[in-house]
């Protein structure tokens, strides 16, 4: 049974992890495995088969030109681990999560790939959010704490999904196949990294506040805290889901559907 919705992120998760871990392996055949996959799975859960293969008639020029454009770059990435999922106790806590990749590089350093797919990027304030990202800081604290090793940072590996519109007078394999001509062309538009480093002082401040976090969720899951409501999130140009429950204090009506943190399950 299929237990996620299936995302153009989620499959191209799934290419990564096949092509770093098969390097010799060629790209297209890769792909042609993730594929069938993915095929099956929803039609094992009866799902949408017309809308995952427009997922998938994007993801594979991304993917291959992905693995063309970053070709020699990655040649010299010794990898450690990749997509594990972590689980680790520090200062009493259980941390969890997965990460996309932990390697070395030639220097011997040691760093975390962390990579999203993007519909919209802010090149302008990227550099700025992630010298002080908690979900980078949160991962090299647990990574640190599983292997013992200093990491030296994250690689922020950024895929932006193609945003072309289909013309009137296109077909879907028309569409698709200027998807990929557009992607050749403008490989440094559509795959972008950034190298984030992360000094000493950086991780330890890191850890003073996630601290106090993690201390105030506990105090608030145990009824000691108030729930603190965000106002400022209110009144915008889109009704929040909870509006109402602010409104009454009560979460009457409101339901858990699916798994929660669906990316901690293992295949």
């Amino acid at each position: 049974m299929m237990r996620t919705k299936a995302t153009l992120g989620s499959i191209f998760h799934q290419l990564l992890e096949r092509h770093y871990g098969n390097p010799s392996f060629d790209a297209e055949d890769i792909f042609k495995g993730v594929e069938a996959r993915w095929r099956d799975r929803v039609m094992e859960a009866g799902g949408d088969l017309q809308q995952m293969e427009g997922i998938l008639a994007q993801a594979y020029p991304l993917f291959l030109g992905y693995a063309a454009h970053y070709r020699k770059k990655d040649a010299d990435k010794e990898w450690l681990q990749l997509e594990g999922v972590f689980d680790v106790q520090w200062n009493d806590y259980r941390l969890r999560g997965r990460c996309d990749g932990l390697y070395r590089d030639k220097s011997g350093k040691v760093w975390l790939l962390e990579t999203k797919t993007k519909s919209r990027i802010s090149e302008d304030t990227m550099t700025c959010a992630l010298n002080f990202d908690p979900q980078n800081l949160f991962y090299i604290l647990a990574k640190e704490q599983e292997t013992g090793l200093s990491i030296s940072g994250v690689l922020y590996n950024v895929i932006r999904q193609p945003s072309l519109k289909q013309k009137q007078s296109e077909t879907k394999e028309d569409f698709f196949d200027r998807i990929g001509k557009d992607i050749a062309e403008r490989s440094d538009h559509y795959f972008m990294r950034y190298e984030v480093k992360y000094t000493e002082r950086q991780k330890r401040e890191h850890r003073a506040e996630l601290i106090c976090k993690l201390k105030e969720f506990e105090a608030w899951c145990g009824g000691k805290m108030p729930t603190y409501k965000s106002e400022c999130s209110c009144q915008r140009g889109w009704a929040c889901e909870y509006l109402e429950a602010c409104a009454t204090g009560k979460l009457v009506g409101y339901n858990q559907d699916g798994v929660l943190f669906s990316e901690l399950l293992e295949d």
